[in-house]
């Protein structure tokens, strides 16, 4: 969330988001000195979209210009990340823990997630009537930074069951990790899925693909947690997404809430809330 203004904030102090990540003092610094420049009245975390990639073996590049990115996806296509995931199950232990097993084996990544969690706490702690978000990662997107998002499209039309059993899969893992957000004092999620816009899937594989799961999801953390986020042009699949049991919707800055409210009349419509898209 924010990537922009942390970015800003994070080249005045050491250049590198590595810098960041990690560190739980600069992290809550970054989440308050935000809340102080956009004067907002909540605390938005320090978040990107590859902290759940990197719980599941992929490899991350922090000195980055902009947020961390994943340098490789750890799968070769969804076989492997299925095969991976059936040699390396997520014990109890583990999910109890709120890390993953990377599933192409080797020890988890901790650091980043233990203090995600760990800042979202302290900052409930200090200032409980202070709202905090944190953010969550849709499936779609998730297993496109798993998997060659070529490969995982193609399978949308060439092998849906396949595509639908590496869905299952993930799915779980998200909700463990949002839950330990929730846990930890997180009012609300951002759940991004920036993959699934109109342009990306359209309304038909929007549907088969996203919504059983995004509702799984929501369902699981709670309704009244979940703000969805779906980045770029929506119209095409407005439908879809008034079916999701969720009540606020984020939309890019660039979309009109007005323009769109008369599709979700039950929902409320805000502007982007997401500096990571």
């Amino acid at each position: 969330m924010f990537s922009g203004l942390y970015r800003k904030l994070l080249e005045e102090d050491c250049g590198y988001w590595e810098g960041a990540y990690g560190d739980i003092p600069k992290m809550l610094g970054l989440a308050r000195q935000a809340r102080q420049r956009l004067k907002l009245e909540y605390y938005g975390i320090p978040f990107s979209l590859s902290i759940e990639a990197e719980l599941m073996g992929a490899a991350v590049d922090c000195r980055t210009a902009g947020e961390p990115k994943i340098a490789a996806p750890p799968c070769l296509n969804l076989e492997d990340f299925l095969d991976q995931c059936r040699r390396r199950p997520q014990p109890a232990s583990t999910r109890s823990a709120g890390v993953y097993p990377p599933p192409g084996g080797g020890q988890a990544p901790t650091l980043r997630i233990t203090a995600l969690i760990e800042v979202i706490s302290r900052l409930k702690s200090a200032e409980p009537q202070i709202p905090v978000i944190g953010s969550l990662t849709g499936p779609v997107t998730m297993l496109s930074r798993l998997v060659d998002s070529a490969q995982l499209f193609k399978a949308m039309a060439a092998n849906p069951k396949l595509l639908h059993r590496a869905l299952e899969e993930i799915t779980p893992r998200i909700i463990d990790f949002g839950r330990k957000q929730i846990e930890a004092g997180a009012d609300f999620l951002v759940l991004g899925e920036p993959s699934a816009n109109s342009r990306i899937l359209g309304p038909h594989h929007f549907a088969e693909f996203c919504s059983p799961y995004l509702t799984r999801i929501i369902n699981s953390l709670g309704t009244n947690h979940i703000i969805l986020h779906i980045c770029g042009q929506i119209e095409g699949i407005l439908p879809e997404i008034n079916k999701l049991p969720f009540s606020i919707l984020s939309v890019e800055a660039g979309i009109d809430p007005s323009e769109i409210k008369s599709v979700l009349p039950h929902k409320t419509v805000l502007k982007s809330i997401c500096g990571n898209g």
